[in-house]
């Protein structure tokens, strides 16, 4: 079950400023691109949050202002969504075929493997046993241990910056009473978020 889903802003027409509150939840959201963290970092309360992370990113004015704040840091970080993009899919299509292992338990890189694959490698461990040694020589064999970067969470982000993972919601968790409170308390709210009680 995910949250994430970043609709492309439709034109604004709304020119009322955002509030503090609104603000941060765009600022918070630029973190994990999870509306529901963000709603709880910026100030609603974890019960609310959900729903009223679903609210915001419904508002033409959030989702413009997330844009921005996407374009300012690509500048000043210099760091670009496609660059991001590209790292986290030299990880998701990762396979273990793309190296090979010589006789002497180095790892390789193949010759058909894409560019920077050596880069998708958590972790290489090579052990050295010796077998037989005497004065004049030494039998040794190598045992390496290739480990590739876990590929869900590259593929759940790449899915989530590409706006293809779409919000699922489930209630069965939740009781009847817990979704009239959530009722209730949605109800008493002004079009900030705010509780208005």
């Amino acid at each position: 079950m995910t949250d994430t889903a970043f609709p492309t802003p439709a034109p604004v027409s709304d020119v009322r400023p955002l509030s503090r509150r609104m603000e941060k939840f765009c600022e918070e959201f630029l973190v994990d691109l999870n509306r529901t963290h963000a709603c709880i970092r910026s100030g609603h309360s974890a019960r609310s949050a959900r729903s009223a992370g679903c609210r915001l990113m419904k508002d033409p004015r959030i989702l413009t202002r997330i844009n921005e704040l996407m374009r300012e840091r690509e500048e000043t970080t210099r760091v670009k969504a496609f660059k991001v993009l590209e790292e986290l899919a030299v990880i998701a299509f990762s396979s273990i075929d793309h190296y090979a292992i010589d006789e002497n338990g180095n790892v390789t890189v193949k010759a058909d493997a894409p560019v920077g694959a050596m880069r998708a490698v958590s972790k290489i461990r090579r052990k050295v046993k010796v077998l037989e040694q005497n004065d004049t020589s030494t039998i040794v064999e190598y045992d390496t241990e290739l480990t590739l970067i876990d590929k869900n969470p590259p593929i759940t982000n790449a899915l989530k910056h590409l706006g293809l993972l779409k919000e699922i919601v489930e209630h069965r968790d939740l009781t009847l009473e817990d979704m009239i409170r959530a009722a209730e308390a949605e109800e008493h709210r002004d079009p900030d978020g705010i509780e208005t009680k």
